[in-house]
């Protein structure tokens, strides 16, 4: 068993992604690295996945049932593969399990209000069971601003109105005061007419 363990952590570097920590019997590291040879030299490519030497599986964790669960599926997808020899359905489905199912996964473990400061959870870079620090609110939810986000926001969107309102308000006093200077001199050009009518 150790043995298997100093395998998986001297292979992982190369191939992260969870599915290799559990069920040993189902050999699935090894399947992974001759299916991902085959890809290589069928497609001319020098890897098999766009996440092959990603450091953000350093962060991932995943409860035992989880990971059990994705380790049985992923041995099922491997099998049809192999058997089917279509190398493309390989590396689009080591995609999605890492970019979809894995994220999906420890979201649910390490995301608020699941979890808080700390969950325990299997890494699934050393495949050991540990607390793992939970994710921030704009990883969990990057959609969602954050309260001081949006008070930033309301105050930006604030001292704009101001401005503008000052701004406006010193067009019209400025028009305002063209139209009674030009109403004063209206009435001093009438006042001398008039005046020099009357003479």
């Amino acid at each position: 068993m150790a043995s298997v363990v100093v395998m998986f952590l001297i292979l992982l570097p190369s191939a992260s992604g969870c599915v290799f920590c559990m069920q040993p019997s189902r050999n699935i590291m090894n399947r992974y690295n001759t299916l991902c040879t085959s890809y290589k030299k069928a497609f001319e490519t020098s890897q098999c996945s766009t996440y092959q030497n990603e450091k953000v599986f350093i962060t991932l964790g995943l409860d035992s049932e989880d990971m059990d669960f994705l380790t049985t599926k992923t041995h099922r997808v491997l099998r049809v593969i192999e058997i089917n020899n279509n190398l493309q359905d390989f590396r689009n489905y080591w995609e999605w399990l890492l970019k979809v199912k894995l994220d999906i996964y420890a979201r649910k473990l390490l995301c608020p209000p699941t979890c808080k400061g700390e969950n325990s959870a299997i890494n699934c870079t050393t495949c050991k069971k540990q607390s793992m620090k939970c994710w921030s609110m704009g990883k969990c939810y990057p959609l969602e601003m954050s309260l001081v986000q949006l008070i930033l926001i309301l105050a930006g969107f604030s001292a704009l109105c101001l401005l503008v309102g000052f701004a406006v308000c010193c067009f019209e006093f400025r028009k305002l005061r063209v139209t009674v200077v030009t109403a004063e001199a209206s009435d001093s050009m009438e006042k001398l007419i008039s005046g020099d009518s009357s003479e």
